[in-house]
């Protein structure tokens, strides 16, 4: 191999790694159902039902972590109005 071929093929690797360890951060999240019960609690926390139970699914005053999965405030509130509209 050239010495051009192996710098193209390093970048290329490097690109592929780079998208892997990318692409949890792109994972999709679907609810379906019928907005049951949604609450928010003095502290804070968004409770929502939707079928299976009242769960506490994000907070609007901190960030929330979850099975390594962590929710700013930001997004719950953005959250929180799509379940107002839902």
């Amino acid at each position: 191999m050239t010495m051009r071929r192996v710098t193209i093929w390093k970048r290329t690797l490097i690109a592929c790694a780079v998208a892997l360890a990318a692409a949890p951060a792109h994972a999709n999240i679907a609810c379906v159902g019928v907005v049951n019960y949604l609450a928010v609690n003095s502290y804070g926390s968004v409770y929502l039902d939707i079928g299976s139970g009242i769960w506490a699914v994000c907070s609007i005053t901190s960030a929330l972590t979850s099975s390594g999965v962590t929710i700013a405030p930001e997004t719950c509130r953005a959250w929180y109005a799509t379940f107002l509209a839902a």
